[in-house]
């Protein structure tokens, strides 16, 4: 009677446990941002970007050490025409040449000098926070023309512009600008949800994601007083939006087959940031690396979490 009562109790939790595994992975939200099998893959033929190396910083600027190591290695060859993304609260483009006539070389003009030091980028997609289309902030960054004076970060403007690199010195010549000639680089400014993506499909792609796009702080990034805001509401920031948000672009770059050579995520501490919010970009960049080819910064790994994710 015992042996009878042990086998059916065995049973029993067996066939429970089978039955909440199933359950489980039933759930939307398990499958909602990528299937869990895929998240936790080691293996290459599993990760979503088998093909792109990964890095993720504290400052923006530092993309230029880990790029210029991959070139250096031979690990992504500078011949081959590419373009970048950029998706980011900030442009990070300087209306001027400081980078080379003053040595001014930090997160807001770190582009000038990925320019004037390869010839590889061709075409440049700034992706601009929704808000920026809003009350708040879209004469700034839409409505007004291209302002140039000394320091500008580029932000005004229409939504293509060009820029020409003098190929001897490495200046730029910016829209306005009393110069001509050089090699063409061509800037949009887009929103995340924009049709751009289905140009890109057969591209090679550079991402770089700027946690200050998904977690602005809304005088650091935008430099407003929460007080001067004319619709607050849209600014304002919950784990369920960010979220969505993230959830937007892992879909347009799976439904479009957009398979970048390179991959990097900016923190932008000090300010730019909600900072209460980090762990969750974080842990979105773990997931990153664990589906891309080679991790370069191997400290930042061992604290991933990519199980973590329960998006609803």
């Amino acid at each position: 009677m015992k042996r009878k009562f042990f086998y059916v109790f065995i049973s029993f939790f067996f066939l429970t446990g089978v039955a909440v595994y199933f359950f489980l992975n039933k759930i939307p939200s398990t499958k909602l941002f990528f299937p869990q099998k895929i998240i936790k893959s080691e293996k290459e033929s599993d990760k979503l970007f088998p093909e792109a190396y990964f890095s993720i910083f504290n400052y923006h600027q530092q993309f230029l050490d880990v790029y210029g190591e991959l070139i250096a290695k031979k690990k992504i060859n500078i011949n081959q025409k590419k373009v970048l993304i950029i998706i980011d609260s900030h442009s990070d483009i300087y209306l001027n040449n400081f980078h080379i006539e003053k040595n001014k070389k930090n997160d807001g003009n770190w582009i000038n000098s990925l320019l004037s030091r390869y010839d590889d980028i061709e075409e440049i997609y700034w992706v601009l926070p929704e808000v920026t289309k809003g009350e708040d902030l879209k004469s700034r960054f839409w409505d007004s023309p291209i302002t140039m004076n000394h320091g500008l970060v580029f932000r005004s403007g229409p939504a293509k512009i060009e820029l020409f690199v003098n190929e001897k010195t490495g200046k730029i010549c910016f829209p306005g600008s009393h110069c001509s000639g050089g090699r063409k680089v061509i800037v949009h400014k887009r929103l995340l949800d924009d049709s751009f993506w289905s140009e890109l499909r057969n591209r090679e792609v550079i991402l770089t994601i700027d946690d200050d796009f998904f977690i602005y702080d809304v005088k650091g990034s935008f430099g407003l007083d929460e007080g001067e805001l004319k619709k607050p509401d849209d600014f304002s920031l919950t784990e369920e939006k960010i979220k969505e948000k993230l959830q937007v672009l892992m879909n347009h770059l799976n439904n479009y087959q957009i398979k970048p050579i390179f991959i990097s995520c900016a923190r932008s501490i000090d300010g730019y940031i909600k900072e209460e919010y980090l762990p969750l970009m974080d842990n979105f960049c773990c997931f990153l690396a664990k589906n891309s080819k080679t991790e370069i910064d191997g400290v930042f790994l061992h604290q991933c979490q990519v199980g973590d994710f329960d998006f609803k």
